[in-house]
């Protein structure tokens, strides 16, 4: 470019695009590592969830995997539509204590709430 002449709007995009490309792949990197490092922190908890009257107990890694599925009451057996919709009462309270846990943790590694966080719920 010749002496006293500005850098033409082609130019300036050209290298603002190049520097947004850099933050978003140290974003990209940044986000990949928190995220990695919640999932493996999280496949080694257990979390519950049960039905109302606790009838039915579900518990789940925090990899969104069901563990176990617990009855206490032999009765509900008796009552396939009363055991389902127990069984579903558990499983979304165990995803909600699930999210709840995801929560926390991402709160732990960032120090705040986020908009990370916004994502994901």
């Amino acid at each position: 470019m010749p002496p006293g002449h500005a850098p033409g709007v082609a130019t300036l995009l050209k290298g603002e695009f190049a520097l947004s490309e850099q933050v978003l792949g140290l974003t990209d990197t940044f986000l990949k590592s928190v995220i990695a490092r919640v999932k493996r922190k999280l496949k080694e908890q257990k979390i519950e969830g049960s039905s109302g009257d606790g009838t039915v107990r579900v518990v789940m890694s925090g990899g969104l995997e069901v563990i176990q599925v617990f009855l206490k009451d032999d009765a509900v057996l008796n009552d396939p539509v009363r055991l389902q919709e127990m069984v579903k009462e558990a499983t979304n309270v165990a995803l909600q204590n699930t999210q709840l846990l995801i929560k926390k943790e991402l709160e732990k590694i960032l120090g705040q709430k986020s908009w990370l966080e916004e994502l994901l719920s």
